[in-house]
């Protein structure tokens, strides 16, 4: 069975190297990488992140992909 990891936006934050506020105006404008909230629980599945941060991924000319 694959078990989901959750992160707070705290640890997405330092890993983005962003602050947490900026993944709050984020959350806002509905921009930025998926998350879910249960009340005022945010939490940010681990895949998701992955799959957002791939369609991300800008291969310069040149470069073999």
């Amino acid at each position: 069975m694959n078990e989901e990891i959750y992160n707070p936006p705290k640890a997405i934050a330092e890993e983005l190297n962003l602050s947490v506020g900026t993944l709050a105006n984020w959350r806002n404008k509905r921009i930025g990488p998926p998350y879910i909230k249960a009340g005022a629980c945010v939490l940010y599945p681990r895949s998701k992140l992955d799959e957002w941060l791939a369609d991300r991924t800008v291969i310069p000319n040149g470069v073999a992909a």
